[in-house]
Formats: structure tokens, C-alpha cells, sequence
């Protein structure tokens, strides 16, 4: 399950470059030919910034990271990022949408009220539904840079330029302390129109709802890394009922902790030692995480619960059990962690009694994968952990959904959220519910992570303004 990214040539003048570098060679064979010379291409961008599109900008910025410089003497008006997808059984699967993609439209069933939507933190877009379609921006960025948030200013000045579009509604994420949000904001008070707060999960599933235009009740399955609960709790495996602009919450996934919170999340043998605090240190844990610098600190903190929130995120069920193989202690970059455990996974059958699904006085759900955890603690070898817990996992959610969707009556499945751009993951488990004969749809114009997120806002507002206005 390794994966090769190849960047294919996106312009001309990709193609004119490597063929001088190739010394001019005669006729066009030389393009479907194997060549000698290999060039490796990214962004002109520093980590974590948008990329630069004026000369002077580039000179300026990159001038201690680059050797030299290609200038143009023509402006980028619209900024925009490489597309990233792979390919699941024949359909796509994107990572991010982007240049060749956006903003073409998507069709909706039904015309409605302009919507304008300001997505997530990360990933983020934005979306204008207008009529039977709607446009979402490309890739934006994640809105921890100045610079990008400058971007998204940009993004929804051009989803509006030349329309005459006053929006009926503006929706964003609940978190308020995102740029995102905070720009919906000033949007809805200039145009003196309602603001609608949409929880990040419900917006995850509706972007599957509105890209394959299904209005029927649904059940819905977030698997992600990080989404504010109804409670303000952060989650990421999140059952729901969607019916209308409205949802249930149905149950969640055992928490674990996050010893040093978002630091957690960078560091994947942090994540291994809370799980096996939390499982009650069954027998001892691997060397590499015991010899680790900071490991007796890091007991004191459990031992203390400082700084130790909960979440019932599967990203970090993820990076968890990626921390007990040892491979990744340290992620450089977003979902590293799970990557690499998916690349090492084989096929195996799943542990039998490797999950537990319990249910609490008010009905709602929770399955608990620590029998599994338990097992893992006890192996060595890092591929029998990525095989294990990849098809466990499966085989868990696969009978969690089952079992509720034979409780509600509901047979329509949707899944969404970043952890499905595991390809494994999103293979196994719409075998596992299409063979117990229900109706599985995942993403596939869009991104399954927040890259969808304001078609689901936009989604849910439209919705939201047409029963009001009934009301």
C-alpha cells in the first residue's frame, strides 16, 4: 500500500524546461519516453505560507532558500496550488482540490438562496452556492498564516467578483477563534445578514450529502482528527442522524488523552504512552518509548492529568498506535504518523473480540477499541501493528455502523472526514457496509478532510434558511 507521488507538468512551460534540459531532442517521442534526468518541483513558498506570486516577493522572500530564480513577466492574478489525488477502485480520491478543478461548479438538485461559506481552520475554501450550483475556491491553506488568511480575503472577493451577489446567508465553522469565523462575521454584519455557526462534523457529512445530492435521513460516521462536540469537546469519530439542516448525535469513540494537548498531536510517542496509562499500563511498554528523553516527565503529567484534555478523535487513535511501532515519534508533517502505518499494513483477519460497544443511559453509543490497544501492546513487529489495527478497525466500525443502522431504521451511509483518505481504511469499510446491504457514500469531487467543509456549511445553511422561511 506505498504510494509514489508523481507532480505531472500542470503548464508548458514545465515542458520547455525539461526539454532543454534534455539537450532539445527532435519530434515529441521524448515525452513518453523514460529519461535520464529527473526534476523534483514544489511550491515557491516558505513552510506554512501561500505560495508567492510577484517577482519582487520571490527575490525578497525565498532568496535564502533558492539557488535561482525563473521570472515572468506576466502577473498571477488568481493564486493556486497543485491538486493532490490518488485513486481508489477506479475513482478518485482527492487530498486537496485545486489547480484543474477549481472553481469548477458543482450541480445541486435544487436552486435556493445565494449561501456564501467560509469553511475551516485548516485546509480551508470557500464556498458561493448560487441557483443549482455551487463554487468552491481552491485550495486556501491552513489560516495559521497572515499571509493565507490575506488569501481567503481574496478567495471570496473573486467567488463574487462580476455576480451582483448579495448573500442570503453566511455560514462558518463554531470555532470563533478562527480567522474563518471571524470574517463570516464582519460579512454578516455588512450585509445585515444571519450568521449561521455550523458544528464541524454535521458540515463534514453534508459536503457527501450536497456532492451526491441526497436529501433522504442518513446515517453519518465522522472519522477526523479534530471537531468542536456540541459539549466544546474536541472530537473525531463522531456518529450522527442527519435529517434536514438538522442532526442527532448518536455516539462517539472512546477517548484518550492528549498529554500536552496539541502537542500531542505533533508527537505520536506521546500519544502511545497515554494509551497505555489509560489502559491501565498492562505489562511493559516498547524501549523506544521508555528510553525516550522525555518519558518520566511525561508520566508525572498522566499521573497528574496536567494538560491532559480528552478526545475522541481517530486521528489520534492513529498517531497512537503509530507511536507504538516506533517508526514516526515525531511528525514533520500533518498525518505522517498515520501514512506511514498505513504504508506498512498487510492484509490480516481482524482480532475477534477486539472491541467493545456499549451504550448509555440515554442511548447513545460508544465504541471502545481498547481490547485491541491491549493486544498491540503485547507485539513487536511494527507491520504486525499497522496490519492488526487497520483491520480491526474496519471489522469496528463496519459492525458499529450495522448495529445502529438496524436500531434507526436507516439504511443511506455516509462517511467523511481526513482519516478516509486512507486508502485502506476507505476501501475496507464500503466493502464491509455495501456487503451488509447498505448505501454507502464517501467523497469524491471533494476532499473527505476540511477541504469540503464549506460545501457541507453551505449546504446546511440553504437548508436552514428554507425552513425558516416556511416557519
Amino acid at each position: 500500500m506505498g504510494q509514489l507521488g508523481l507532480l505531472l507538468p500542470p503548464a508548458p512551460l514545465h515542458w520547455l524546461l525539461l526539454h532543454a534540459a534534455l539537450g532539445y531532442p527532435a519530434g515529441h517521442d521524448w515525452r513518453h519516453e523514460a529519461q535520464p534526468v529527473v526534476w523534483v518541483m514544489t511550491s515557491a513558498n516558505r513552510s506554512g505560507a501561500p505560495t508567492v506570486t510577484h517577482n519582487h516577493a520571490a527575490l525578497t522572500e525565498l532568496a535564502d532558500i533558492a539557488d535561482a530564480f525563473l521570472l515572468h513577466d506576466r502577473d498571477i492574478v488568481t493564486r493556486s496550488d497543485d491538486s493532490v489525488l490518488t485513486v481508489v477502485d477506479g475513482a478518485p480520491l482527492f487530498h486537496r482540490r485545486a489547480r484543474g478543478f477549481a472553481p469548477e461548479p458543482l450541480p445541486l438538485p435544487h436552486g435556493g438562496p445565494p449561501v456564501l461559506a467560509l469553511g475551516a481552520y485548516l485546509k480551508n475554501t470557500a464556498t458561493l452556492m448560487c441557483d443549482h450550483e455551487a463554487r468552491l475556491s481552491t485550495h486556501v491553506g491552513d489560516l495559521d498564516h497572515p499571509q493565507t488568511c490575506v488569501t481567503l480575503d481574496q478567495a471570496v472577493e473573486r467567488l463574487l467578483a462580476g455576480t451582483n451577489i448579495r448573500p442570503a446567508v453566511i455560514a462558518c465553522d463554531r470555532q470563533t477563534d478562527s480567522y474563518a469565523s471571524q470574517l463570516a462575521e464582519r460579512l454578516a454584519e455588512h450585509w445585515h445578514v444571519p450568521l449561521l455557526a455550523v458544528q464541524h462534523h454535521h458540515a463534514h457529512l453534508a459536503a457527501v450529502m450536497a456532492e451526491h445530492a441526497l436529501e433522504a435521513p442518513a446515517l453519518g460516521l465522522v472519522l477526523d482528527g479534530f471537531g468542536l462536540g456540541d459539549d466544546g469537546a474536541a472530537r473525531g469519530g463522531e456518529l450522527m442522524q442527519l435529517e434536514g439542516s438538522g442532526y442527532r448525535h448518536l455516539g462517539s469513540l472512546a477517548t484518550l488523552p492528549l498529554p500536552g494537548g496539541n502537542r500531542a498531536a505533533r508527537e505520536p510517542w506521546r500519544m502511545a504512552v497515554g494509551l497505555w496509562h489509560q489502559l491501565g499500563q498492562p505489562g511493559p511498554l516498547p524501549p523506544h518509548l521508555t528510553a525516550h528523553p522525555g518519558y518520566a516527565l511525561l508520566q508525572q503529567q498522566l499521573n497528574r492529568r496536567f494538560n491532559c484534555p480528552d478526545s475522541s478523535s481517530l486521528g489520534r487513535w492513529f498517531d497512537a498506535i503509530a507511536g507504538l511501532t516506533g517508526r514516526c515519534p515525531q511528525q514533520h508533517f500533518e498525518g505522517e504518523a498515520a501514512q506511514q502505518l498505513e504504508a506498512l499494513a498487510q492484509s490480516c483477519p481482524p482480532l475477534a473480540q477486539g472491541w467493545v460497544i456499549s451504550a448509555n443511559l440515554s442511548g447513545r453509543s460508544q465504541l471502545d477499541l481498547s481490547p485491541l490497544a491491549r493486544h498491540l501492546l503485547t507485539l513487536n513487529d511494527a507491520t504486525a501493528i499497522a496490519s492488526l489495527w487497520h483491520s480491526t478497525l474496519i471489522a469496528a466500525l463496519a459492525d458499529w455502523l450495522v448495529r445502529t443502522a438496524r436500531t434507526t431504521g436507516l439504511t443511506l451511509i455516509v462517511l467523511g472526514g481526513g482519516c478516509l483518505a486512507n486508502r485502506r481504511l476507505h476501501r475496507g469499510l464500503r466493502q464491509a457496509l455495501t456487503q451488509a446491504g447498505l448505501r454507502v457514500y464517501l467523497p469524491h469531487t471533494l476532499p473527505p478532510g476540511d477541504g469540503g467543509i464549506s460545501l457541507g456549511q453551505a449546504w446546511i445553511a440553504r437548508q436552514w434558511w428554507r425552513a425558516t422561511q416556511r416557519s
